[in-house]
């Protein structure tokens, strides 16, 4: 099975915490191959998406991997995502992209829930 590593679940994948790695790994690619499903890519897609998330994930562990301070690093990412987002947007049609858009709404705000559950304990 090829893993694909979708962008904004690395991001949660950094915030994990180490109590658990593993499990919190398994889930996000869960996640993530629930995801691909639901867009309906076809081949070509499906490649062209893995080549941009490879891409993307080599940029990703530049900046995390980096010396800059965590605000300089949020930019970075930040503008990495608006460059993935893009690239997307060319290769998804209208609707696929409108799923991926709201799939990055519901993760953020899981994200958000579990980060607050982590820290209230």
């Amino acid at each position: 099975m090829k893993t694909i590593i979708y962008f904004s679940l690395l991001l949660m994948a950094f915030t994990v915490s180490a109590q658990n790695p593993k499990f919190n790994r398994e889930k996000a690619k869960a996640t993530i191959e629930a995801h691909l499903e639901s867009l309906n890519l076809d081949k070509n897609q499906k490649i062209q998406f893995e080549e941009i998330n490879k891409k993307h994930q080599k940029k990703l562990e530049k900046i995390k991997n980096s010396d800059q301070d965590r605000v300089t690093k949020f930019q970075y990412l930040k503008e990495l995502r608006q460059e993935r987002d893009e690239e997307l947007k060319l290769l998804l049609n209208e609707e696929q992209f409108k799923m991926h858009e709201q799939f990055k709404i519901q993760n953020k705000k899981k994200m958000r829930e579990e980060f607050k559950m982590r820290h209230n304990n």
